[in-house]
């Protein structure tokens, strides 16, 4: 139907799928179509959103996300949206875990879990295994 807005949360949606069956190109391209909308469009929260989907994206090929998830967060805390906060800081925990940055995993999970707890998400409770599952801080 043309309507641009509808294309991008579609594209967005596609960048998933093609995430999730292993298709990294074809996901970042729907990922940088659905962001250039909204990055042009000034929806902070859908940009957001598919922010998050990329950075995922990325490490789920492991590659370097670069400094997505730092613009994700940094759009998460303006908007104040907590759960987004979270989330974002478990995909850096992620990265920080593949890259054997067990300080910094361990940091961004503390967090994470701190406001999942807040917000009585029941994934607060997966977070505190993970961090119960890292060596204690400065062991490693």
């Amino acid at each position: 139907l043309g309507r641009r807005r509808g294309i991008a949360l579609m594209r967005r949606r596609l960048g998933e799928a093609a995430r999730d069956r292993g298709d990294r190109s074809a996901a970042e391209g729907h990922f940088q179509a659905a962001l250039e909308y909204f990055t042009e469009a000034d929806e902070p929260y859908m940009r957001l959103r598919t922010l998050v989907g990329l950075a995922a994206c990325r490490l789920s090929f492991h590659t370097d996300a670069g400094a997505v998830p730092a613009e994700a967060l940094r759009i998460a805390t303006a908007l104040g949206a907590d759960a987004e906060i979270a989330g974002v800081h478990v995909l850096m925990a992620d990265a920080a875990a593949a890259e054997g940055r067990t300080a910094a995993e361990h940091e961004h999970l503390s967090t994470a879990s701190t406001i999942y707890s807040r917000l009585g998400s029941p994934r607060a409770a997966g977070i505190q295994r993970r961090i119960a599952a890292l060596p204690p801080p400065g062991t490693r």
